[in-house]
């Protein structure tokens, strides 16, 4: 079965070669209808209501303080120096990395090939009830189209 049908990189008298790339495409087949489920528990994974994402914070992490993170680096090899930079010139004076904050004046030089997480520290807040409303409704506003306004 042919997907998608390129030329080779052959010599003048090479023919059309057929490259079949049915891993992606079958991947995001399953994707898109099959049920996906949590690899550590196989509970079905089912979209959530803003309200039920606020319940299970304060739920969980009532009086203590939670942090928001944006993964940026997720496993993945280098020293990311120009990540840092750019954090930096955003005002960002702290990157996590690898589960521990770095400031991103003095970056380290990170070990080449090892794999590495950063996270971009995006919030901090208390968790309480009093708050739970002002924080639930403090999310990014919307255009008409749906992306996030900076």
């Amino acid at each position: 079965m042919a997907i998608e049908q390129r030329t080779s990189r052959g010599g003048r008298k090479s023919t059309v070669a057929t490259v079949t790339e049915l891993y992606h495409f079958l991947r995001l087949l399953f994707v898109k209808l099959g049920m996906q489920h949590c690899p550590d528990c196989a509970i079905p994974i089912e979209p959530q209501t803003l309200e039920s994402i606020v319940a299970k914070i304060l739920r969980d992490y009532r009086g203590r303080r939670v942090e928001v993170l944006a993964p940026l680096v997720v496993a993945r090899k280098g020293y990311y120096t120009d990540l840092a930079k750019w954090a930096a010139a955003k005002g960002f004076a702290h990157l996590r990395v690898d589960g521990s904050p770095v400031a991103t004046a003095s970056w380290p030089r990170l070990a080449r090939f090892k794999e590495h997480d950063i996270e971009l520290p995006v919030g901090a807040l208390e968790v309480r009830r009093r708050a739970s409303a002002r924080s639930a409704r403090s999310s990014p506003r919307r255009s008409p189209t749906g992306r996030a306004r900076s």
